[in-house]
């Protein structure tokens, strides 16, 4: 069962804002809809401070601290929790859930000084921790849960920001196979809920899409094929009974489920709204993760869920189930 999602909510603050004197920007990123929010300062007169979108800096998992490089003081900051793992059945045939999707935050032109260390906590993936900028009260992903033998896995809960999205739960299993692992939480809606185990034999669910666009969620494994292709945020594909599984997602798009004779889950995979130009990470492509395909759990030896996109997308269940994708905190500035 879905809990309640809060996607209205964020309009209602926004449009609350506008007659108490805030005012809204040009989105960061091309293409998206989402409003940036421009805190104004104390005389009325402009913002406080408005964030460039030159350089792009992803923090890795497991960072703790970040600071403000040289001539910036102002920055926008993206969270994405991180994912849960997918349930692992080991030696015995049966149910196994996909991991839930990690929720999204958003942090827009927050107010920063040249050489000033930021506390961060960036959550591994299956961990189960939150991830936030500062501390939980100024900008918090919440966590998908881990499967678990029936699920659902619940996706992580709103957490704090500007805007702040739940991550999509995992499908749910039976004694015929896996589900798919939930998508993470975008930039302008919930992440999608994971596809559940099909119901004409021993295939995986298909894993749920969770970009920040996209159209419907994924529906139980049954016959069907691949993963989806985008442009983002499309169903993953559905199990199929049969010589051949179905294909990993791209571009944000949820993977494909396990068949009776090919047994692994397709991975899920990432909607690249940013490549990073700076850190450790640079040259990476990121943005939210889709959901995992589920393995065959329900009679065949050796199946593994697939692996739930970066950020946060859950992992698919399976006999061994795959991991969900880490938490990401991405700077712009």
């Amino acid at each position: 069962m879905r809990r309640h999602r809060n996607g209205l909510a964020p309009l209602c603050v926004l449009l609350a804002s506008m007659q108490s004197g805030h005012a809204f920007s040009k989105p960061p990123i091309p293409g998206l809809s989402v409003p940036s929010v421009q805190f104004l300062g104390a005389s009325g007169s402009g913002p406080a401070c408005v964030a460039g979108t030159d350089d792009i800096y992803a923090i890795p998992s497991g960072t703790t601290t970040w600071t403000v490089p040289a001539g910036v003081d102002c920055v926008s900051v993206y969270l994405f929790g991180a994912g849960g793992n997918g349930y692992s059945r080991g030696a015995s045939a049966g149910a196994a859930s996909g991991g839930g999707g990690g929720g999204s935050a958003v942090l827009q032109n927050y107010d920063v000084t040249p050489g000033q260390i930021i506390s961060v906590q960036v959550a591994t993936a299956g961990s189960g921790t939150q991830t936030y900028w500062v501390n939980a009260a100024t900008a918090l992903a919440n966590a998908g849960a881990n499967g678990t033998q029936n699920g659902p896995a619940l996706g992580g809960a709103v957490g704090v920001g500007d805007l702040a999205f739940a991550g999509g739960d995992s499908g749910s299993s039976n004694s015929s196979g896996a589900s798919g692992g939930g998508g993470s939480g975008g930039l302008d809606h919930d992440g999608w809920d994971g596809g559940n185990t099909g119901t004409l034999g021993a295939t995986g669910g298909g894993g749920a899409g969770g970009a920040s666009a996209g159209s419907a969620p994924n529906v139980s494994g049954a016959d069907g094929g691949n993963g989806g292709v985008g442009p983002a945020g499309d169903a993953g594909g559905l199990g199929a009974i049969g010589s051949t599984g179905g294909t990993a997602g791209t571009n944000g798009s949820g993977g494909g489920g396990g068949s009776s004779a090919n047994r692994p889950g397709r991975a899920g995979s990432t909607y690249g709204l940013w490549t990073v130009t700076a850190g450790p990470l640079a040259s990476q492509v990121l943005g939210p993760g889709s959901g995992a395909g589920g393995g065959n759990s329900g009679g065949a030896t050796g199946a593994t869920g697939g692996v739930g996109g970066t950020c946060g997308g859950g992992g698919g269940g399976s006999r061994a189930g795959g991991a969900g994708g880490d938490a990401c905190i991405i700077v712009v500035y």
